[in-house]
């Protein structure tokens, strides 16, 4: 994740937007739980403070953990999976064109 934001933080657009779409809390071999999400969290922070706007779309059962993860006005439930688009097209234009 740091490494797509560190890129998209080094673009010339005024407007960035960061879209996470994630079923489930952070995991890699030695990489889970508390520690990660904490990593996930400050990752976030540090390029929230940069000017870059995170959207974390949860499509699986551990939305708690996602919603922990990317904070509560960030988190976008996507269940159901029919009105993703229409959804993401909405968010794209609030967030990126104003």
């Amino acid at each position: 994740m740091r490494f797509v934001a560190e890129k998209l933080y080094r673009r010339s657009e005024q407007s960035k937007l960061f879209i996470v779409v994630s079923d489930g809390q952070p995991a890699d071999n030695g990489y889970y739980g508390t520690a990660a999400e904490l990593d996930l969290q400050n990752i976030r922070k540090e390029y929230v403070n940069k000017g870059i706007t995170f959207l974390a779309a949860a499509i699986g059962d551990d939305k708690p953990a996602i919603k922990r993860c990317y904070g509560e006005g960030s988190f976008l439930d996507i269940t159901d999976l029919k009105e993703f688009p229409m959804t993401i097209a909405k968010l794209i234009a609030r967030y990126a064109v104003g």
